[in-house]
């Protein structure tokens, strides 16, 4: 629809070229001075559109488009600002033509009892309950109702078929079909009021009191008081308030805070995994402290040991190193019977004589030195002299 209007523009100087739209939801196209732009805030449902537009003597125009499609309600925005050396020409002022295709596209809702047409409806005595409805403010249709009164000489005051025009989607033109047939309308208004010719304003909020624009037939002039109809409704308007999402910088800053709540979110749970991290490398390192700790003490206590055993090693060799007789065995274990009388035969002493088994086996264990063995070596030595002999 918006491609729609875009394409369908009259005026030249406001239609977006080259656009190649495959059904993107969030796309841009134009240039710097004229532009149309699609932006989707997926969590709420809402696709927002803004066409803007630069004009070369410093006025921008901008047509703001945001339809809910979970609500089903569309607010459409025209607003226009000035660049501070801007030339106001023109201070005129109609609404979007967009909603022109949504009217002839069928796709707006009654207000309550009252359409919402680009046209004037005009009322008779048989209209008399929508009208109380609205003079007493009984009725809760949402958009201001613009009422006409025909003058003195049964003629309409001012163009309402260009008023309903300008207020299309903003409020509903009523005007009297003639004065014949709106007798009962004027009686319920009041003779004091004097209607003829003039334009009533009711507003749907209760604070905001009705506005009338009286008809001067000789001073009056109908393009002013048309122009100050207009400003009315639209002043009104403005003053609403309006769902912050049901705006385009509103769409637009709700798109940012949620990228940006996705990069915290995201920043969060890296900054958590690098926490988890840290303090598992925080607890290996404690481990292996732990473990160093102990290994450090391990060391100490098999270098304490084998310094015992060092220092202990050097007082037996201290001990070795005194002794003067030489040991059969240094080390090993017991000898046998066989070995040592093998070796009593054929062990020879420097005189040729042999030492009997005990005395040579303490004098092999290191218990009898040479001196103590020479007096057993002599008796031992008579003793194989004598069996000899005999012999």
């Amino acid at each position: 629809m918006v491609l729609e209007w875009n394409e369908g523009s009259k005026y030249a100087e406001n239609v977006v070229k080259g656009i190649d739209w495959h059904g993107e939801h969030t796309a841009r196209y134009g240039t710097e001075s004229l532009w149309l732009e699609f932006a989707e805030y997926e969590e709420k449902n809402i696709i927002a559109v803004r066409h803007e537009k630069r004009t070369a003597d410093g006025v921008l125009w901008d047509s703001d488009f945001i339809m809910d499609f979970a609500s089903m309600q569309m607010s459409i925005q025209l607003d226009r600002t000035y660049h501070e050396d801007a030339l106001v020409m023109n201070a005129a002022f109609s609404t979007p033509h967009f909603i022109t295709l949504l009217i002839e596209h069928d796709y707006l809702k009654e207000d309550k009892d009252i359409p919402v047409l680009r046209t004037p409806i005009y009322i008779t005595d048989s209209d008399m309950d929508l009208y109380q409805k609205v003079f007493t403010k009984e009725s809760d249709n949402r958009l201001p109702v613009v009422l006409v009164f025909r003058t003195a000489d049964d003629q309409e005051p001012l163009s309402v078929a260009w008023l309903a025009s300008r207020l299309k989607g903003a409020a509903h033109v009523l005007v009297e079909k003639s004065a014949q047939e709106c007798c009962g309308i004027r009686d319920f208004c009041g003779k004091s009021e004097e209607p003829f010719g003039a334009v009533w304003v009711y507003y749907p909020s209760g604070s905001v009191r009705c506005k009338k624009f009286c008809y001067r037939s000789v001073t009056g002039n109908a393009d002013s008081r048309l122009e100050m109809v207009i400003r009315s409704v639209i002043q009104y308007g403005i003053t609403q308030r309006k769902d912050r999402l049901m705006t385009w910088n509103g769409v637009v800053g709700a798109i940012l805070n949620d990228r940006l709540m996705q990069q915290i979110r995201v920043r969060m749970i890296e900054e958590s995994a690098r926490k988890k991290a840290e303090d598992e490398i925080d607890k290996i390192y404690d481990t292996f402290d732990e473990d160093l700790r102990q290994l450090h003490d391990k060391v100490a206590e098999l270098t304490r040991s084998n310094e015992a055993l060092q220092y202990e090693n050097q007082g037996l060799r201290a001990k070795y190193s005194d002794v003067t007789a030489s040991p059969l065995l240094l080390s090993g274990g017991e000898l046998t019977a066989e070995v040592f009388a093998d070796y009593l035969r054929h062990k020879c002493l420097s005189d040729c004589t042999f030492l009997s088994k005990n005395a040579r086996c303490q004098q092999t264990a290191g218990t009898l030195s040479e001196e103590d063995a020479a007096p057993l070596q002599r008796d031992n030595n008579k003793s194989q002299a004598t069996r000899f002999l005999a012999a």
